[in-house]
């Protein structure tokens, strides 16, 4: 951390991030003022069906950092395959939670229509930037959605997209 703080401050390095998955991790991170920017799983299923990411969001706009949010296409989560397991121990493969096709522990939304719904519900919690799943057609769909704009073009959820996500099913999000 020395040697990154000693290269930002000789211009070599702009920012300072990091990424996190836990939310408790992530908060202690933020609150020791090191860093500029976060990176932390933000979207439709983790941020209003689960209730995850208030926090991170509040304390990195209250610093001014740079919010850059994973898994945006995130629909669900999967329902493990393999009861039998300890879940608390397992990893998400090891619990059953691996996509067949995505290799991921939710169910990514594929329909550009949606995707693009999700994408504005990401962007309107205040993330400065998405970051596109690693798989080729998912990655494929984001990026067509994105070809020739800037993502702020697309815009945050209109107050009546936004009552109907704090209201959808999660295996339906964004009507």
């Amino acid at each position: 951390m020395e040697a990154v703080k000693e290269a930002r401050s000789k211009g070599k390095v702009r920012a300072i991030g990091f990424s996190a998955h836990d939310e408790a991790a992530a908060l202690r991170l933020i609150r020791t003022d090191e860093f500029d920017t976060v990176m932390f799983p933000l979207n439709f299923f983790s941020h209003s069906v689960g209730g995850v990411g208030h926090e991170v969001l509040k304390e990195a706009k209250a610093r001014g950092m740079g919010i850059f949010a994973l898994r945006p296409m995130a629909r669900c989560r999967l329902e493990p395959h393999d009861s039998g397991s300890d879940r608390a121990a397992a990893t998400g493969a090891e619990r059953g939670l691996d996509h067949p096709d995505f290799h991921v522990w939710y169910q990514p939304e594929t329909e550009p229509t949606y995707v693009q719904k999700l994408l504005r519900y990401t962007l309107s919690l205040g993330a400065h930037s998405c970051l596109s799943p690693g798989h080729l057609d998912l990655f494929e769909t984001m990026a067509a959605i994105a070809q020739g704009k800037d993502m702020s073009e697309l815009g945050p959820l209109t107050e009546g997209e936004q009552l109907y996500v704090e209201r959808a099913h999660p295996s339906h999000p964004l009507g």
